[in-house]
């Protein structure tokens, strides 16, 4: 009799604890119930967003060898890559082919290619010139030839031209400036916000009232990716960051599958 009395009870007990799991739950669902979107209070929606995707280009067939350079994106979203062949560009089905669109330079090959930040214009360094395709032809900057190898454009239409041995400062066609090089091996030109900055193996430069600053000095240093108010500075055993100023604002991140660094390459605050 006392078994069955502890079963009986047990069972009422079980009972009692499903029927108030069962209205807590009930109660829960009322108060969380569908709003006029036909969603539930406190839940979250779906909103779309961008992430990379990896787009591989073929070289056309006939151009099969051609070393290619150089990759550059104009503000159409159009891909240009400097060869040893030319300026080949991007075509339907993901192919890269001799750019033929301008007639007067399909024959010619430029020493670099470079986008003008902030309007994406594309512009041509040549053994003798520099121009670009956009101003309905108007910029066309010369000069002695094989002077320059690099350029870099500016927001403002300032072009910087990079030598082995000097630098120099354009508006439109017309030189601003001689500019002399610090004694350095640089590996690198690039823009941000309208400044101009050189990379070296050992050094990071700006150029202010015309004249090379090193405002950074590293060892080991491979590239260089301009953020904003940062700088991410490449090395063959990983990466960190220094602010505008150059002072190292984190430590060296290599921990990474392939610590040497070639290329860097900052965007939306990501880093590749």
């Amino acid at each position: 009799m006392i078994n069955e009395y502890h079963c009986r009870n047990s069972k009422k007990n079980q009972m009692k604890i499903y029927s108030v799991l069962i209205t807590i739950s009930l109660l829960v669902l009322l108060a969380c119930g569908p709003t006029g979107g036909g969603r539930l209070k406190g839940s979250v929606k779906d909103e779309p967003y961008v992430t990379p995707v990896s787009v591989k280009y073929r070289v056309s067939p006939g151009w099969d060898g051609t070393e290619l350079k150089k990759v550059v994106v104009n503000g159409d979203n159009s891909v240009f890559v400097l060869t040893d062949k030319g300026v080949f560009r991007d075509f339907p089905g993901e192919i890269i082919s001799k750019d033929l669109m301008y007639s007067s330079l399909a024959d010619k090959i430029p020493m670099d290619i470079s986008i003008q930040e902030e309007t994406g214009y594309l512009y041509y360094l040549y053994a003798d010139r520099f121009l670009t395709n956009m101003h309905a032809g108007n910029i066309c900057g010369q000069f002695p030839e094989n002077q320059y190898i690099r350029l870099a454009v500016n927001k403002s239409g300032e072009v910087l031209l990079l030598g082995d041995r000097t630098s120099a400062v354009y508006r439109g066609n017309n030189k601003l400036s001689d500019i002399k090089l610090p004694e350095d091996r640089f590996i690198d030109l690039q823009v941000e916000a309208g400044k101009f900055y050189l990379l070296s193996p050992t050094s990071v430069y700006r150029l202010d009232n015309c004249q090379w600053s090193r405002i950074h000095r590293g060892e080991g240093i491979t590239a260089m990716a301009l953020a904003g108010d940062r700088i991410v500075i490449g090395t063959v055993d990983g990466y960190y960051e220094t602010d505008e100023k150059g002072t190292v604002v984190s430590e060296k991140n290599n921990r990474l599958p392939v610590p040497e660094i070639r290329k860097l390459l900052s965007a939306n605050g990501r880093h590749w």
